[in-house]
């Protein structure tokens, strides 16, 4: 992805392997900068129960649409 220009991405989940992991969303946020539009429809380790959703909804800042 470093030496192409990247102008659209659609993430098909799971962006994160434990859910809820600050960490391994941080980390993902991290590697997604700069890499253009990103649409995410999130796995089920995104969004497994009220606390991942709540992280997804911290990090993501868009509804979970599939």
């Amino acid at each position: 992805m470093e030496k192409e220009e990247i102008h659209l991405i659609f993430h098909t989940g799971d962006v994160i392997n434990k859910p809820g992991d600050d960490e391994e969303w941080k980390k993902f946020l991290d590697l997604s900068q700069n890499k253009g539009t990103i649409h995410i429809a999130p796995g089920n380790h995104d969004i497994n129960n009220y606390r991942s959703l709540k992280k997804y909804k911290q990090y993501i800042q868009k509804p979970p649409y599939y």
